[in-house]
Protein backbone atom coordinates (compact mmCIF):
# COMPACT_ATOMS: atom_id res chain seq x y z
CA UNK A 1 0.00 0.00 0.00
CA UNK A 2 1.18 3.73 -0.63
CA UNK A 3 0.34 6.12 1.84
CA UNK A 4 0.96 10.24 1.38
CA UNK A 5 0.50 12.11 4.55
CA UNK A 6 0.16 15.77 3.88
CA UNK A 7 1.55 17.03 6.75
CA UNK A 8 -0.53 20.91 7.00
CA UNK A 9 1.58 22.34 9.78
CA UNK A 10 3.76 24.88 9.88
CA UNK A 11 5.94 23.92 12.45
CA UNK A 12 7.93 20.83 11.72
CA UNK A 13 8.62 19.24 15.30
CA UNK A 14 4.79 19.46 16.81
CA UNK A 15 2.27 17.88 18.03
CA UNK A 16 0.88 16.90 14.58
CA UNK A 17 4.42 15.67 13.15
CA UNK A 18 4.47 13.90 16.27
CA UNK A 19 1.49 12.01 15.27
CA UNK A 20 2.44 11.61 11.72
CA UNK A 21 5.33 10.17 12.45
CA UNK A 22 4.18 7.71 14.32
CA UNK A 23 1.58 6.79 11.83
CA UNK A 24 4.29 7.03 9.53
CA UNK A 25 6.57 4.76 11.46
CA UNK A 26 3.67 2.02 12.06
CA UNK A 27 2.86 1.92 8.39
CA UNK A 28 6.03 1.52 7.11
CA UNK A 29 6.52 -1.59 9.32
CA UNK A 30 3.26 -2.93 8.55
CA UNK A 31 4.86 -2.76 4.82
CA UNK A 32 3.48 0.54 3.56
CA UNK A 33 5.42 2.85 1.46
CA UNK A 34 4.86 5.53 2.98
CA UNK A 35 5.84 10.06 2.35
CA UNK A 36 5.24 12.74 4.55
CA UNK A 37 4.73 15.91 2.45
CA UNK A 38 5.16 19.25 4.44
CA UNK A 39 3.13 21.07 2.73
CA UNK A 40 3.49 24.62 4.54
CA UNK A 41 7.07 24.62 3.40
CA UNK A 42 6.50 24.04 0.34
CA UNK A 43 4.26 27.33 -0.40
CA UNK A 44 1.24 26.26 -1.87
CA UNK A 45 -1.52 29.19 -2.42
CA UNK A 46 -5.16 28.13 -3.25
CA UNK A 47 -7.18 28.49 -6.25
CA UNK A 48 -6.33 32.49 -8.16
CA UNK A 49 -9.68 31.52 -9.98
CA UNK A 50 -7.42 30.41 -13.29
CA UNK A 51 -7.45 26.60 -12.81
CA UNK A 52 -3.94 26.30 -11.63
CA UNK A 53 -2.37 27.51 -8.62
CA UNK A 54 -0.46 30.49 -8.92
CA UNK A 55 2.97 30.84 -6.43
CA UNK A 56 4.15 27.42 -5.48
CA UNK A 57 2.07 25.62 -8.54
CA UNK A 58 4.58 23.40 -9.15
CA UNK A 59 4.72 21.86 -5.65
CA UNK A 60 0.91 22.40 -5.69
CA UNK A 61 0.57 20.31 -8.71
CA UNK A 62 3.26 17.76 -7.62
CA UNK A 63 0.95 17.33 -4.37
CA UNK A 64 -2.05 16.68 -6.41
CA UNK A 65 -0.36 13.67 -7.92
CA UNK A 66 0.77 12.18 -5.04
CA UNK A 67 -2.93 12.04 -3.79
CA UNK A 68 -3.60 10.06 -7.33
CA UNK A 69 -1.08 7.70 -7.30
CA UNK A 70 -1.33 6.87 -3.19
CA UNK A 71 -3.83 3.84 -1.99
CA UNK A 72 -4.49 6.09 0.99
CA UNK A 73 -3.84 9.56 1.69
CA UNK A 74 -3.82 11.25 5.48
CA UNK A 75 -4.48 15.27 6.02
CA UNK A 76 -3.00 16.50 9.15
CA UNK A 77 -3.21 19.68 10.22
CA UNK A 78 -3.32 21.73 13.57
CA UNK A 79 -6.74 23.38 14.16
CA UNK A 80 -6.51 27.23 13.71
CA UNK A 81 -9.54 28.97 14.32
CA UNK A 82 -12.08 26.32 13.87
CA UNK A 83 -10.58 25.46 10.80
CA UNK A 84 -7.82 23.27 8.87
CA UNK A 85 -4.93 24.65 7.98
CA UNK A 86 -4.47 27.29 4.91
CA UNK A 87 -1.64 25.12 3.11
CA UNK A 88 -4.33 22.20 3.55
CA UNK A 89 -7.53 23.91 2.63
CA UNK A 90 -5.09 25.34 -0.94
CA UNK A 91 -4.39 21.83 -1.68
CA UNK A 92 -7.89 21.17 -1.55
CA UNK A 93 -8.84 24.23 -3.59
CA UNK A 94 -6.23 23.53 -6.40
CA UNK A 95 -7.32 19.38 -6.15
CA UNK A 96 -10.69 20.95 -7.20
CA UNK A 97 -9.10 23.44 -9.84
CA UNK A 98 -7.78 20.31 -11.47
CA UNK A 99 -10.51 17.83 -11.21
CA UNK A 100 -13.75 19.89 -11.78
CA UNK A 101 -13.24 19.18 -15.60
CA UNK A 102 -11.03 16.10 -15.47
CA UNK A 103 -13.06 13.05 -15.81
CA UNK A 104 -10.04 10.23 -15.49
CA UNK A 105 -8.93 12.16 -12.36
CA UNK A 106 -12.20 11.79 -11.02
CA UNK A 107 -11.96 8.38 -11.60
CA UNK A 108 -8.88 7.63 -9.97
CA UNK A 109 -9.97 9.77 -6.76
CA UNK A 110 -12.91 7.44 -6.61
CA UNK A 111 -12.51 4.65 -3.46
CA UNK A 112 -9.37 6.43 -2.46
CA UNK A 113 -8.71 6.03 1.25
CA UNK A 114 -8.71 9.20 3.05
CA UNK A 115 -7.97 10.31 7.01
CA UNK A 116 -7.56 13.49 8.89
CA UNK A 117 -5.40 14.00 11.92
CA UNK A 118 -5.91 17.08 14.05
CA UNK A 119 -4.25 18.30 16.65
CA UNK A 120 -6.33 20.80 18.71
CA UNK A 121 -5.71 22.78 21.68
CA UNK A 122 -9.81 22.54 21.54
CA UNK A 123 -12.21 19.37 22.15
CA UNK A 124 -13.13 17.23 20.08
CA UNK A 125 -16.32 18.89 18.82
CA UNK A 126 -14.27 21.72 17.37
CA UNK A 127 -11.69 19.43 15.66
CA UNK A 128 -14.91 17.58 14.22
CA UNK A 129 -16.13 20.87 12.75
CA UNK A 130 -12.25 21.47 11.11
CA UNK A 131 -12.44 17.93 9.72
CA UNK A 132 -15.90 18.42 7.73
CA UNK A 133 -13.73 20.35 4.79
CA UNK A 134 -12.05 17.12 3.92
CA UNK A 135 -15.47 14.99 4.28
CA UNK A 136 -17.00 17.57 1.51
CA UNK A 137 -13.89 16.57 -0.48
CA UNK A 138 -14.48 12.94 -0.06
CA UNK A 139 -18.15 13.09 -0.52
CA UNK A 140 -17.46 15.35 -4.00
CA UNK A 141 -14.66 12.57 -5.62
CA UNK A 142 -16.46 9.66 -3.86
CA UNK A 143 -13.57 9.11 -1.97
CA UNK A 144 -13.74 6.60 1.20
CA UNK A 145 -13.54 8.78 4.46
CA UNK A 146 -12.04 6.60 7.22
CA UNK A 147 -12.17 8.98 9.70
CA UNK A 148 -10.55 12.03 12.28
CA UNK A 149 -7.88 10.97 14.88
CA UNK A 150 -7.72 13.78 17.17
CA UNK A 151 -5.17 14.75 19.49
CA UNK A 152 -6.99 17.72 22.03
CA UNK A 153 -4.73 19.75 24.48
CA UNK A 154 -1.82 17.01 23.60
CA UNK A 155 2.11 18.14 22.99
CA UNK A 156 4.10 15.88 21.12
CA UNK A 157 5.59 14.20 24.49
CA UNK A 158 1.84 13.36 25.14
CA UNK A 159 1.39 12.01 21.99
CA UNK A 160 4.75 9.82 22.38
CA UNK A 161 2.80 8.35 25.49
CA UNK A 162 1.14 4.64 25.70
CA UNK A 163 -2.42 6.02 25.36
CA UNK A 164 -2.10 8.30 22.57
CA UNK A 165 0.41 5.45 20.72
CA UNK A 166 -2.46 2.91 21.42
CA UNK A 167 -5.02 5.55 19.93
CA UNK A 168 -2.86 6.28 16.84
CA UNK A 169 -2.00 1.83 16.21
CA UNK A 170 -5.76 1.80 16.25
CA UNK A 171 -6.35 4.48 13.68
CA UNK A 172 -3.53 3.62 11.67
CA UNK A 173 -4.63 -0.35 11.89
CA UNK A 174 -8.22 0.66 10.79
CA UNK A 175 -6.58 2.79 7.52
CA UNK A 176 -4.21 -0.60 6.76
CA UNK A 177 -6.90 -2.48 6.46
CA UNK A 178 -9.88 -0.63 5.68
Amino acid sequence: MKVAIFNGSPMKDDSTAAVTSSMAKMMADAGADVNEHLLYFMKIKGCLTCGVAGAGKENACKMVGELLSADAAIFASPVYMWNISDSVRSLFEILFAQAKFDEEMIKELEGKKVAVVLATDDGEGVADDASKPVQFVCDTFKMNFMGTLTAPFADKGQVAGKEYQDRIREFTDRIMKG
